[in-house]
């Protein structure tokens, strides 16, 4: 009894093990390498701290370019697609760790097993003769001493017939020792959740900029929109004047015709815009992550916009782009998990050291003499031999990756200085083009009221007017396109520094 007791406080404290190694697998050690808590949330590296992003949810108030962010950032199922892809990546890194603990097997089984030998066993009856009595020699049976009965033993497996066994067994493994393999898998699995959080951030940075166009050309539709309404009325005052000089007999009926038709074409064209207005708001509604005939209540930009240079120059803009653009960052994550793959193909084929140990419990149904258990433990030291090119071939993949992604962030790095130089000389474009544009406004401006007022003069012709008035027109449009142009190529900017 005392030696069942013994060994079922072994197996007690087996089980126990196994449910704390378990359980830190499924939970995982505490690490600052994880993924944001929420889709809506841009994530930080360990070495900076934690900025939590509000996310409201959709109202009837005015809302501005913020408040549509954040929108975007609660709605938009684009963010949760990364930020899924981040958690699977975290959850692969601490399964990935689990090579740090030892691996406890726990099996349980039952046999039934036939024998059938000839001969059979049992006990026998063994007839010892006195000493000094020749084998020829005829014996009197009742001289002898009384007959032995001694078990002559069972033969190796027990009696014919079945036999039922019930064997639980424990093994534990750990791997001591190889060639670096198992830390490299660790950092390639580390650096593919740093490319995943990096792909994360800059997705979120993409539905920002996103968000900011749809809603600069939601407010240049609109814009359009007021300026050909203006429009629509001087034509009305050009038809109108050309009806009263043709009533009084001083211009020709070609005169209100022309006129008349200028007057038509902006509706025309108004009702054409009216059309873009509505597709922009369909647009900006898609790119907050909500149904395009959801109705939103958006903020105009402020009249007057600082229309001032920047103070950063294109070279500390690449610097800034360097050291700031997530989706970079991403591709030289994916170049050091390329080499950390490297050490892992160069570590297999090499020798590897286990420690290994194994309990086992048989117990016999039918006889308690096949009942006991086994003890065991080895350190093995293991050396591939031939794989048939296995491993020669796995290293040379893996330095050609490492070959691949070392271009691929070259020509990543190269692209994104490419769009910050892009982006930078698209604002200074857009910071002259509104300056003119507003010089080229107030002029048509005058040249309109001087055209109209000669006309009801009798000194200019109705085309003098309606020349005026497309001038006019297209200054308009252009101003607004302008300002709409500055504030893209200045969110540009933001973008393509990786700084929105």
């Amino acid at each position: 009894m005392m030696m069942r007791g013994h060994h079922h406080s072994i197996f007690v404290c087996s089980w126990i093990f196994l449910y704390i190694c378990t359980s830190c697998c499924l939970t995982g050690p505490a690490s600052k390498e994880s993924t944001p808590c929420t889709p809506c949330q841009r994530w930080e590296p360990p070495c900076q701290p934690k900025i939590d992003v509000l996310c409201p949810d959709v109202t009837d108030a005015l809302l501005n370019a913020e408040q549509l962010i954040d929108i975007a950032l609660t709605h938009n199922p684009e963010t949760r697609v990364t930020w899924a892809r981040a958690r699977a990546a975290s959850y692969q890194l601490q399964a990935v760790k689990s090579s740090l603990y030892p691996t406890v097997d726990a099996e349980v089984a039952y046999a039934v097993t036939y024998q059938n030998f000839q001969g059979g066993s049992g006990g026998g009856i063994v007839i010892t003769p006195e000493p000094g009595i020749e084998d020829d020699e005829f014996i009197d049976p009742t001289s002898l001493p009384a007959p032995t009965t001694v078990a002559v033993g069972e033969f190796v497996g027990g009696n014919n017939g079945t036999n039922q066994l019930i064997s639980s067994d424990i093994s534990a493994s750990y791997l001591l020792w190889d060639f670096g393999g198992r830390s490299a898998s660790i950092q390639s699995a580390r650096q593919s959740l740093q490319m995943a959080n990096w792909m994360h951030n800059r997705n979120i940075q993409s539905v920002m900029i996103n968000v900011l166009v749809a809603y600069y050309a939601y407010l240049d539709a609109k814009a359009l929109l007021d300026a050909q309404e203006d429009d629509l009325k001087d034509a009305e005052t050009n038809l109108e004047a050309a009806t009263e000089l043709y009533n009084a007999g001083v211009k020709t009926r070609v005169d209100m015709l022309q006129a008349q038709s200028q007057f038509v074409n902006t509706q025309l064209i108004i009702q054409e815009t009216k059309g873009l207005v509505k597709t922009e708001m369909g647009n900006l509604a898609n790119a907050l992550g909500v149904p395009a005939n959801t109705p939103l209540n958006v903020a105009n930009l402020p009249e007057e916009l600082p229309m001032d240079d920047i103070l950063s120059n294109i070279d500390t803009l690449m610097e800034t782009a360097k050291s700031c653009r997530p989706d970079l960052s991403a591709y030289q994550a994916e170049y050091q998990k390329r080499q950390a793959d490297l050490k892992v193909a160069e570590s297999d084929g090499k020798p590897f050291l286990t420690a290994n140990a194994d309990l086992e419990r048989v117990d016999g149904l039918n006889r308690s003499v096949s009942s006991g258990y086994v003890y065991s433990g080895a350190i093995a030291l293991e050396f591939p031999l031939y794989h048939g090119c296995y491993f020669s071939n796995r290293r040379r993949e893996a330095k050609s990756n490492v070959a691949a992604a070392f271009a691929a962030l070259q020509t990543k790095e190269s692209d994104v200085l490419l769009e910050v130089w892009r982006s930078y000389y698209s604002f200074q474009t857009a910071v002259q083009t509104f300056k003119y544009s507003e010089e080229f406004l107030k002029y048509t401006e005058e040249t309109y009221e001087a055209a109209l007022g000669s006309y009801k003069e009798g000194i200019a012709t109705i085309l003098d007017v309606l020349s005026a008035q497309k001038a006019l027109s297209r200054a308009r449009a252009q101003i607004i396109q302008s300002r709409t142009q500055w504030v893209i190529s200045l969110a540009g900017i933001a973008y393509a520094t990786g700084t929105l």
